[in-house]
C-alpha cells in the first residue's frame, strides 16, 4: 500500500479481512495489508461487533482503510459476503485475522501481468503463532474437490469480482463454504490458474477459527450431492459416499440428512467416553482418528495395515491389551457381523457403540 510503483494500468485489489474478537491477531494482519508496495488497493474490514479491543485496533490504523465496519452478523460467512457487497476492486482476497501476506511485494509479483482466469490460486506457508513458519499446504489436484477437499486456501487465491458476486458464500454453512463457492466455479468450468513461484499468504494454524473434520466433510460432502449432477461418479469417486454401500442403488438425494444423523451420533458419543477403541480405519474412520485422536486408544482393523499409522492397529485378539470404555464401529452396513464377532470375543454389549443408528437397532 506504500505505491511506490506507479498504479499506470494496475488492476484495483480489493482485500478483505474478516474479524471476531481477535484483538491478539488483528494488527498482524492489518500491517501485512497495508504494507503491500503496491498502489491500487481497497482494503475492507467487517467486524461482527467484537467485544474487545478489535474495534480500538481498527482505528488505530483507520487512514490505511477504505472502509470498514462493526455490526453483529451470523458468521464468518456472512461476513465475507458483505465484504463482497462492497468491494470494487477486479480481483478480490480474504486475508482474516491472523493470517498474512507472504510477502510486501507479493501483489506487485503476481499482477505485474495480466491474467485470462478467474482464479488465481497457491501454495500457502503454515505459520504458528510466534510467525514461525512451520510447514507449507501444497496446492493439489483440482480433482480433489471430488473427494471433499479444497485444493488451496482461500487466503492464498484471488477471485474476479465480477466472478465471485455471482456465487455468495452460504451462510448455513460454518465450515465449509469456501469449498462449496470455489466447488461450483470448478464444475460451471470457471478458469483456474495456479501460481507455481509464488506463495500468497501465510496462514496461522490455531487461530481464531477452530476445525471441525466432522462438520467440514459434511458440508463439503453435501455440496457434492447437491450441486453435482453425476451421482453414479460421486459414488465411485468419494469414498466416504462409498462406504455407505445402502446407498449405492438409491437416490443420494437424502444422504445429507443420514450423513448428517451418523455424525450427530459420532459427536455424542465421543462426548461420552474418554477412552475409545476404532473398529475399522477406512474413510469415515480415517477421519473419526483425524478429530478425535486425542481420545481414540488402538485402532482394530484386521485388513489393514499401515507402518505409518499413528496409532496401532490390531486384531481383535490384541484389544485387552489396551484401555477403552467403549468400541467404536466405523464401518457402514457391517455391524451386526462385527457385533457378534466382538460379544464372541468376550466384549460387553454395553461396550460396543455403533455411529448408524438410523439403520440398525441390533443392540
Amino acid at each position: 500500500m506504500s505505491g511506490t510503483i506507479m498504479k499506470n494500468n494496475l488492476p484495483k485489489i480489493t482485500v478483505v479481512t474478516v474479524t471476531y474478537n481477535a484483538e491478539q491477531y488483528l494488527e498482524q494482519t492489518i500491517k501485512s495489508v497495508i504494507a503491500q508496495d503496491y498502489p491500487n488497493i481497497e482494503y475492507i474490514v467487517i467486524d461482527g461487533a467484537s467485544s474487545d479491543k478489535t474495534v480500538d485496533i481498527i482505528k488505530q490504523y483507520e487512514k490505511y482503510i477504505t472502509y470498514w465496519i462493526s455490526e453483529a452478523d451470523s458468521g464468518i460467512y456472512d461476513a465475507m459476503n458483505k465484504g463482497i457487497d462492497i468491494a470494487t476492486g477486479e480481483w478480490i482476497n480474504f486475508m482474516n485475522a491472523g493470517d498474512l501476506f507472504s510477502t510486501n511485494m507479493i501483489l506487485k509479483d503476481i499482477f505485474y501481468k495480466n491474467y485470462n482466469s478467474s482464479v488465481l490460486y497457491s501454495d500457502t506457508y503454515i505459520i504458528n503463532k510466534n510467525l514461525d513458519i512451520i510447514s507449507e499446504y501444497k496446492a493439489e489436484n483440482l480433482e480433489n474437490f471430488f473427494i471433499s477437499k479444497m485444493p488451496f486456501t482461500h487466503q492464498s487465491s484471488f477471485t474476479k469480482l465480477d466472478v465471485i458476486s455471482n456465487f455468495p458464500f452460504r451462510r448455513d454453512y460454518k465450515l465449509a463454504s469456501d469449498f462449496d463457492l470455489f466447488f461450483k466455479l470448478y464444475i460451471k468450468k470457471y478458469k483456474f490458474e495456479y501460481l507455481p513461484n509464488v506463495k500468497i499468504a501465510k496462514f496461522l494454524v490455531g487461530g481464531i477459527h477452530t476445525f471441525n473434520m466432522i462438520k467440514y466433510t459434511s458440508e463439503a460432502l453435501n455440496s457434492l450431492i447437491m450441486e453435482y449432477p453425476d451421482t453414479q461418479f460421486l459414488i465411485k469417486n468419494s469414498s466416504i459416499i462409498k462406504s455407505f454401500e445402502e446407498y449405492n442403488n438409491k437416490s443420494l438425494n437424502v444422504f445429507p440428512t443420514i450423513l448428517s444423523s451418523v455424525l450427530l451420533n459420532i459427536e455424542k458419543t465421543m462426548n461420552k467416553y474418554n477412552k475409545v477403541a476404532l473398529y475399522g480405519y477406512g474413510s469415515l474412520g480415517k477421519l473419526l482418528y483425524s478429530h478425535y485422536s486425542n481420545k481414540i486408544t488402538c485402532i482394530i482393523d484386521k485388513s489393514f495395515v499401515d507402518k505409518y499409522s499413528p496409532l496401532p492397529i490390531i486384531t481383535l485378539d490384541k484389544i485387552n491389551k489396551y484401555e477403552f470404555d467403549t468400541i467404536l464401529i466405523s464401518l457402514i452396513n457391517r455391524e451386526k457381523g462385527i457385533i457378534e464377532e466382538l460379544i464372541k470375543n468376550g466384549i460387553p454389549k454395553d461396550k460396543i457403540s455403533i455411529i448408524n443408528q438410523s439403520f440398525y437397532t441390533v443392540l
